[in-house]
């Protein structure tokens, strides 16, 4: 039986909910999932401390993993990697994770699934291909809020992800479900409700 990583960072909890969702639909498909989630103590949840972690990202501030990569990505034959975008890049976490292990790049399929508010998904695709040495058979762009507003539509994505990704063809950003632009500027939580994810 085929064998999927899933590797993710959440950091308001959006990207669990999609690897949640992504490890249900693997599942349906036959292939068994192995979850490994990538935690960073250092970083604090809450929408302050994001602003100062974007700010360490950029002065280039060491960020150390609290796991070390558990699971070997080459012994897969899927590597899904989830994270969201930190001003256009791939976020710190992730990044160690990703230059932490090796890839085969000969009998692994990759996907990624990248959650951000407005843009900078497309950006954190090229700088995964870049690391990993291969184009992606799937990619997937989260809006923040779809998972909670929008479950069944976020559901359908994954769907077609998966789909995508284990037949080899990138999903390109017109395969996937839009979101009016002006869904994306309405979404606005508070403090005390991000500190709750």
């Amino acid at each position: 039986m085929a064998r999927a990583l899933i590797v993710y960072y959440s950091f308001m909890g959006t990207t669990k909910t999609v690897a949640d969702l992504l490890s249900d639909e693997l599942q349906k498909n036959g292939i068994t999932p192995v979850v490994e989630v990538v935690k960073c103590s250092q970083i604090k949840p809450g929408i302050f401390s994001a602003l100062k972690q974007l700010y360490k990202t950029f002065a280039s501030s060491t960020f150390t993993l609290d796991n070390p990569p558990e699971n070997d990505p080459r012994q897969f034959d899927y590597v899904f990697i989830g994270f969201p975008v930190w001003g256009y890049i791939v976020c710190p976490p992730m990044d160690v994770w990703l230059k932490a292990v090796e890839f085969d790049t000969t009998r692994t399929k990759f996907g990624a699934f990248i959650q951000q508010r407005q843009s900078g998904a497309d950006k954190c695709f090229e700088l995964i291909e870049k690391t990993i040495g291969k184009p992606l058979s799937g990619k997937m762009t989260v809006f923040h809020f779809e998972s909670r507003r929008q479950p069944e539509g976020s559901k359908i994505k994954v769907e077609q992800f998966v789909k995508d990704a284990i037949g080899g063809e990138t999903v390109t950003q017109q395969d996937i479900p839009r979101v009016e632009e002006g869904e994306v500027k309405e979404d606005k939580q508070s403090e005390s409700e991000v500190a709750k994810e």
